[in-house]
């Protein structure tokens, strides 16, 4: 674990009144990477990662109303004990979805998901089929004979829906290869609180790209924009099937420290990394899952303690696949700046 010796606040990362990424700003912030306080877990090895990599996407049916998916599983929020990744139970319970309606000619074009209590990164998940109605599937998912979470499932006959106003407004963003990697700074530190409320997702997990980080007193401004896909070293036999799991996966990718900065702009402090409730919309169908995956969270709306974030997780040729949002929690700290803020 590295400890943070130098009391001097680490530099501001952010774009030009242009719009453009501050690179120079980023090259500083990866140097100050080193020495931040760094409360993650450990990585994964090698191994491990590999087998997590093959099995992200990975959901077998048992029988008709059973799925199940097997570990290891990624790291979420770090309270006390390592927590599953609320994403990889989302985009798992949509897969196990596609296969519980695959026979009847319907597809999942919604997903309203509700989080009972935290799950483990070491053992078998299982999705199972409660209730069945015409277009509607109720989720249960169970870890150890214990029901963590319920999904409620929209089907149609047509599996997705082609038009949205997200589309015309990422085409000016640059393409991974002229972006620089989210820097360690970012992606794995402290808070000057002291809250233990960092998070094992990083970019030696799934690799990334930072393309935009910007953060305002105004409520309208703060977003986080970033390109994101499966390391080429963990490609596999089944890599590019079902690149749809991987894009609802994303949708709850969110990088906590530029997230939690943005926050701070608007006089809140996240209280943890949780969140209880993602709705995700699927707009088409993805089956590259080594492609790379532009995912875009805007900070919604914030009224009484609640954060609502607004995710968009777009295609390599920046289509929209799927769109979410979740709400987390935060406390208010700074009278003033919500003030500012509007809110």
């Amino acid at each position: 674990m590295m400890v943070c010796t130098q009391q001097r606040k680490p530099p501001r990362v952010g774009r030009t009144k242009t719009g453009d990424l501050r690179l120079s700003t980023l090259q500083t912030a990866l140097r100050w990477g080193d020495n931040v306080t760094n409360m993650a877990l450990p990585r994964m090895f090698a191994s491990d990662r590999k087998l997590f990599f093959e099995r992200v996407l990975d959901v077998r049916q048992d029988e008709r109303d059973k799925c199940r998916s097997f570990p290891p599983y990624l790291n979420g929020s770090l309270i006390t004990n390592p927590r599953l990744f609320g994403g990889q139970a989302v985009s798992q319970s949509y897969l196990a979805a596609k296969k519980f309606l695959e026979k009847d000619g319907l597809f999942p074009v919604s997903m309203e998901f509700l989080f009972i209590y935290p799950g483990f990164v070491d053992v078998e998940l299982e999705f199972v089929v409660e209730n069945r109605l015409s277009n509607i599937l109720r989720l249960s998912i169970v870890q150890k004979s214990k029901t963590i979470a319920t999904a409620i499932v929209k089907c149609a006959p047509s599996a997705y829906q082609t038009t949205s106003s997200y589309e015309a407004e990422v085409t000016e963003f640059s393409d991974p290869e002229n972006c620089e990697e989210i820097p360690a700074y970012l992606v794995a530190k402290r808070d000057k609180y002291g809250t233990k409320c960092d998070t094992e997702m990083a970019a030696s997990d799934v690799e990334t790209r930072l393309i935009e980080y910007s953060t305002s007193p105004s409520k309208e401004e703060n977003r986080v924009v970033f390109w994101a896909r499966i390391p080429e070293q963990f490609h596999h036999a089944n890599s590019d099937k079902d690149g749809i799991g991987f894009a609802v996966f994303l949708t709850d990718y969110f990088i906590l420290q530029p997230m939690a900065k943005c926050l701070n702009n608007l006089g809140l402090r996240l209280t943890n990394a949780t969140s209880l409730q993602h709705s995700v919309r699927i707009f088409q169908n993805s089956e590259k899952a080594t492609q790379w995956f532009l995912v875009r969270f805007d900070l919604e709306v914030v009224t009484e303690g609640r954060v609502f974030l607004k995710a968009a997780v777009f295609d390599e040729k920046k289509r929209l696949i799927a769109a979410a949002r979740q709400e987390m929690f935060c406390k208010w700290v700074d009278l003033k700046k919500i003030k500012r803020a509007k809110i």
